[in-house]
């Protein structure tokens, strides 16, 4: 009994353990887009409702969520920190937030690409500020709203690409920390000074196609949450209160592959609009960026069409096993489109504008594989299980020695693992002449 336990113990070990090697694989260190893809990929077909946070750096965001949420979001010094609460479908986006430090009279820094892709993939956003700096400068207090103007920008234009007659209306949640009733300053007065600053943001965005006769209380349904001074009476009341609003609010959960598409989407929409030439650049460099950019979308195309075979086989949902020849197939059809790149902008070659073009191209490339890579992963990983089980009855407890139980069950793990890295390393698609595996990696 006790060898047969220690037997499901080691099994029970080893699948964590490739499980989570499986999931690191889609991490990049420091990186909230490939960080959120291995947590969504983890919860498969299960729902999931997304909360973006927002509001002065070093503030406590985090910590207001977490108390509101139940959740364990970490405050962070740069980017975007994640949790994600598996159980009740619940992911919480919290990000580094506007200004040098909380207090400070300095100009909003400039909402980071990752916070805007948080924000745009959100269901539902929450916008922190404090009561005594908001009356003082609103614009200020809510840094310009620099971290909502991008975020819409990609919204839009996600309703746009995704053919949706208008944008998603979500809710935004004005939330005004310690908030002093005597002042003579009521919400509404709060909710008027916020819809003058939303506005005068709105102005910027009213050239996308998908802003045209649109304001801004179309996009965005904005409730003005008082919370009183923690220490003040009325506060836990009003903390349930927002509380029972977020929970209303994220009830409308997708699925978790719908939002790690939509990821993908926001995320793709936010490199092609870092990659763009900027307005000041001369008639030389927009030639430059529109033959860039014409020859990555008819590359682009070609690789579509050239990946069909593989995405159909790699893709079906009766595959058993992982497709031996994934990566070396993959690592053909990425070299063909890069060499294809390079050869119609070889007058570009080794310029910005042409080499950002060519690692978006790649990214896009990467992005179209990625599920085929992690679905035929998980194959291997689920072999590898059923292998371990396999090998493992056959271990004989009666044996002494080095042959003993340890001996031998240390002799299947490590044939367990052998016969999967093997596999993993099959599904590797490497760019010719690159040290690495262009992210797609065991």
């Amino acid at each position: 009994s006790m060898s047969r336990g220690r037997m499901t113990m080691s099994r029970l070990l080893l699948a964590a353990a490739l499980v989570a090697a499986c999931e690191a694989s889609q991490r990049t260190s420091g990186q909230f887009t490939a960080t959120l893809s291995g947590q969504l990929q983890k919860l498969g077909e299960g729902k999931v409702s997304t909360v973006a946070c927002i509001g002065p750096r070093n503030s406590g965001k985090g910590g207001l969520l977490n108390s509101l949420l139940g959740t364990t979001v970490p405050d962070v010094e740069a980017g975007v920190a994640t949790a994600v609460d598996e159980e009740r479908g619940v992911a919480v986006l919290n990000t580094e937030g506007f200004g040098e430090r909380l207090g400070s009279a300095s100009a909003a820094d400039d909402a980071t690409g990752d916070t805007a892709v948080a924000v745009a993939l959100s269901d539902v956003v929450v916008l922190s500020v404090f009561f005594r700096e908001f009356i003082s400068d609103p614009a200020d207090a809510v840094g310009s709203l620099s971290e909502l103007r991008p975020s819409l920008e990609i919204a839009l234009k996600m309703a746009r690409e995704s053919g949706a007659k208008a944008p998603r209306k979500r809710p935004l949640f004005l939330v005004v920390r310690d908030f002093e009733a005597d002042e003579g300053v009521t919400t509404a007065d709060v909710a008027a000074q916020f819809s003058s600053l939303l506005d005068s943001m709105w102005v910027s965005l009213a050239h996308l196609p998908m802003a045209s006769g649109l304001k801004p209380s179309d996009v965005l349904q904005v409730q003005v949450v008082a919370l009183p001074p923690s220490s003040a009476g009325g506060f836990a009341d009003a903390a349930d209160g927002l509380k029972a609003k977020l929970s209303k609010a994220s009830d409308a959960a997708a699925p978790a592959s719908k939002v790690l598409a939509s990821l993908v989407l926001a995320q793709r929409i936010a490199d092609q609009a870092a990659s763009d030439v900027s307005l000041d650049a001369g008639p030389e460099d927009f030639a430059q960026a529109a033959a860039c950019a014409r020859a990555a979308s008819e590359v682009f195309e070609e690789y579509v069409a050239a990946s069909s075979s593989l995405h159909d086989r790699a893709g079906s949902r009766d595959r058993r096993e992982p497709l031996p020849t994934l990566g070396s197939e993959g690592s053909v059809l990425l070299n063909a489109a890069l060499d294809s790149f390079d050869t119609r902008t070889a007058a570009y070659n080794g310029t910005l504008l042409c080499d950002k073009r060519r690692s978006y191209l790649q990214t896009q490339v990467l992005a179209d594989l990625r599920p085929l890579h992690t679905s035929n992963l998980q194959l291997a990983v689920k072999q590898a299980v059923v292998d371990f089980a396999r090998r493992s009855a056959n271990i004989s407890t009666a044996a002494a020695g080095p042959s003993g139980f340890d001996g031998q069950l240390e002799a299947v793990v490590s044939q367990t693992l052998g016969a999967f890295k093997a596999k993993a390393d099959a599904l590797k698609v490497p760019e010719a002449g690159s040290a690495g595996t262009s992210g797609l990696e065991e």
